[in-house]
């Protein structure tokens, strides 16, 4: 049965949790989620290294938890790491978190972290009673930016800094000719203060969040699970639900620095998925994703320029605490007025999908196009409708823009006018090291929002240049849109420079040469042949390689690779290239499916 089966399941939750991240208990059936709780060890080995002792997350793919790695030297020193358990049915050795890690073979995890890119730094397999499972191990980062500008809104030069760096990280990925593909708030997290990874466990759980646990019960009689003999109560299934936990930002750990995750639906700017769309969700979605479109060789539009438009979407959210296409019912009718309302009309060919998923016909003054695109009415609410909204807005605050209006408008944050101005004085104060910490105060949320919280409303100046900095990226065209390496400077960022965006070495590309040629030459040995890899090389090859020929080139290639290639410790660099009777036909970091029995690690 698939985990996604919506068939009736025996269990559930003993009351809803009010959290959009936590799981459905029919998550737990075969291919779905493996069972974890705390204090259980994760690892290949019964013995597992990774101990866990809170959960950080959920979603469609997995679940996320905070764990200790116990085999971190020295063993004096406590380690924190990030383990995501991905559902077994996405489980695979060719799945887009391992394979994204190719791009970035020829450069120094030092290079990604400057540019705020968060990847894996080494995965695993379990097996449990819901199937396979693929662990991906990250470095432990804070919160993400969902509710960062309810209490940060006040601060212009801090949002500023970190929408510059969100335009660095994008600028960095397209550079590698990479499109992120879900580019939203809950994707970016804020990164810890340096040793935050290594807080002592007692310290850690005086700001950590007290675990929530939410036990199952079993519908046909509203008994417990975890009452059950042990005899009735079905393995793949855990005794209980946790809900997420966020490290507060008073816990003083937070840096100002942002960094970009989940890079599971990048796709290379050359190869849009053919499916036309990522999965983002609508309201951070370009029209080109929400409605498919092909160009004229029939692929998919997506691209840089879609990334552009989640990116001014995010930027929104974290400037103004609203992203304008947004709503409690995110639907294509919502979305696409918030577009109309926002921009302009809907376009071609936008019109004419939005009529047809919605059933509507297409004026015949639009069939015979006499009415120019400029002159177009909007398609979701009538135009008498849509133009009294608009001109009541005019009288209002002098825009018909339904964002600007926002902007205008007087906003609540959730931090008290003392508090805000004393982070503000103190920071002007304290030495350079200590301006990287997020600045904080032990009770910085307010009780009651309209009665102590702040009241914040940005300049005229400054509305207007962020508007031409969105403008930009939300274009109906894609080829029209800014590219990053244009929003990097502009105006609204005052002066702030981009970083260069460093060349790989020389000898980093000489491996990269000798593993894209090894994945091109491999078929031959295993009898097969791949026209298109060998198209790349402009190779004619027919038949196998001769085998004296082949085992000449694994020698070089473990030659070129030991000296050169590895971003992993020289300990395990020699484990992998070195193994016993075999060579991996991929370097770490590149998806290899282990035996079932297999206890070994990859790192990248």
């Amino acid at each position: 049965m698939s985990y996604l089966n919506t068939e009736p399941f025996p269990y559930e939750l003993e009351f809803p949790i009010d959290d959009s991240d936590t799981e459905d208990p029919r998550r737990y059936q075969d291919g779905g989620f493996h069972p974890i709780v705390i204090g259980d060890r994760l690892g290949p080995r019964s013995n597992g290294r990774f101990r866990v002792i809170n959960k950080l997350g959920a979603g469609g793919y997995g679940t996320v938890w905070l764990c200790q790695d116990t085999h971190h030297k020295p063993s004096t020193v406590t380690k924190w790491r990030v383990v995501k358990v991905i559902a077994a049915e996405k489980s695979s050795p060719d799945c887009s978190d391992l394979k994204i890690l190719d791009h970035f073979r020829d450069f120094d995890r030092s290079t990604l972290d400057a540019f705020g890119i968060c990847l894996p730094i080494e995965h695993f397999w379990l097996t449990g009673p819901n199937g396979r499972h693929l662990a991906l191990v990250f470095p432990w980062h804070g919160c993400t930016l969902e509710t960062f500008s309810n209490f940060y809104g006040f601060h212009t030069t801090l949002i500023k800094d970190m929408a510059f760096e969100l335009v660095e990280s994008l600028r960095f990925l397209h550079s590698r000719g990479l499109c992120h593909g879900d580019f939203r708030p809950c994707n970016i997290l804020l990164r810890l203060m340096p040793g935050a990874d290594e807080f002592p466990e007692s310290e850690l759980w005086e700001v950590l969040p007290e675990p929530q646990k939410v036990r199952i019960i079993r519908t046909c009689d509203d008994e417990f699970f975890d009452e059950l003999p042990s005899t009735d109560r079905p393995i793949n299934i855990p005794e209980y639900i946790l809900a997420p936990v966020e490290l507060p930002f008073a816990s003083g750990l937070y840096t100002r620095h942002p960094v970009l995750i989940d890079l599971g639906v990048s796709f290379p700017s050359h190869q849009p998925p053919k499916e036309g769309t990522t999965g983002i969700p609508i309201s951070f979605a370009a029209p080109e994703s929400v409605f498919r479109t092909l160009d004229k060789d029939s692929l998919p539009l997506l691209g840089p320029a879609s990334d552009m438009w989640s990116l001014a979407c995010t930027l929104a959210h974290l400037r103004v605490s609203c992203n304008p296409f947004r709503s409690d019912d995110a639907n294509l009718s919502s979305v696409a007025r918030s577009w109309e309302e926002t921009l302009s009309p809907l376009p071609e060919p936008y019109r004419s999908k939005y009529r047809e998923i919605k059933n509507i016909e297409t004026p015949l003054e639009e069939v015979w196009g006499d009415k120019p695109a400029t002159q177009l009415d909007p398609v979701v609410d009538p135009k008498a409708v849509y133009e009294g909204r608009a001109e009541r807005r005019l009288a209002r605050c002098g825009t018909r823009n339904w964002f600007k209006e926002r902007m205008m408008g007087v906003r609540w944050l959730e931090i008290c006018l003392e508090v805000a101005n004393e982070m503000l004085e103190e920071e002007g104060k304290a030495d350079p090291k200590m301006r990287e910490m997020l600045p904080f105060r032990e009770a910085m949320e307010v009780e009651n929002l309209y009665e102590e919280g702040m009241q914040f409303k940005m300049e005229k100046e400054e509305i207007e240049l962020f508007w031409s900095l969105l403008g930009g990226c939300w274009r109906w065209k894609p080829e029209e849109r800014v590219s990053a390496e244009e929003a990097v400077r502009h105006p609204w960022f005052e002066g702030r420079q981009p970083r260069e965006i460093p060349k790989p070495g020389p000898w980093r590309v000489v491996v990269r040469v000798l593993w894209s040629f090894w994945d091109c030459a491999n078929p031959f040995a295993s009898g097969w042949f791949d026209r298109s890899r060998a198209g790349d090389w402009s190779l004619t090859v027919m038949g196998k390689l001769p085998p004296a020929v082949m085992k000449a080139y694994q020698r070089i290639g473990r030659f070129f690779f030991a000296l050169f290639g590895s971003l992993t410790p020289s300990a395990l660099r020699k484990k992998l290239i070195w193994g016993p009777k075999t060579f991996f036909s991929s370097p770490p970091g590149t998806p290899r499916q282990a035996p079932a029995d297999s206890t070994d690690w990859e790192t990248w």
